[in-house]
């Protein structure tokens, strides 16, 4: 099954697990000053999208079809304030509860490659 990789203007058609990783760290140290949402789609429709380069990463997953969408719910559901990211050309906030470490949020968006759909580790939340 071959996944589409895309941030920013770019993308990258997947289909190994450990090349997504090696990329995923690779943009996550790029972006360290300049968190963006990174998107991984899948042939059935399926997205599942990683806030990376902030203080905290996300998860986010959107249902083939486009709807219902999801976030997960982070580390510190208690946590105040909002996390930034980009998204093209504009700037996305999400709340601060969002929020988890990247390697949670990592592990996540690479196990989507093998079950494209919502992680039952998680906690899911419908936008």
């Amino acid at each position: 099954m071959a996944f589409l990789l895309q941030w920013g203007t770019a993308s990258l058609s997947i289909d190994a697990r450990t090349a997504l990783g090696d990329i995923v760290d690779q943009l996550h140290r790029e972006h360290a000053s300049f968190p963006i949402l990174v998107h991984l789609s899948a042939e059935s429709g399926a997205m599942m999208s990683l806030g990376i380069g902030g203080v905290a990463s996300m998860l986010h997953y959107v249902s083939p079809g486009g709807w219902p969408a999801f976030t997960a719910m982070g580390a510190e559901p208690s946590a105040k304030g909002g996390l930034a990211f980009t998204v093209g050309d504009e700037e996305t906030e999400l709340p601060a509860f969002f929020g988890m470490p990247f390697e949670m949020a990592k592990a996540g968006f690479i196990a989507f490659l093998e079950r494209p759909e919502m992680n039952g580790v998680f906690d899911w939340r419908e936008d």
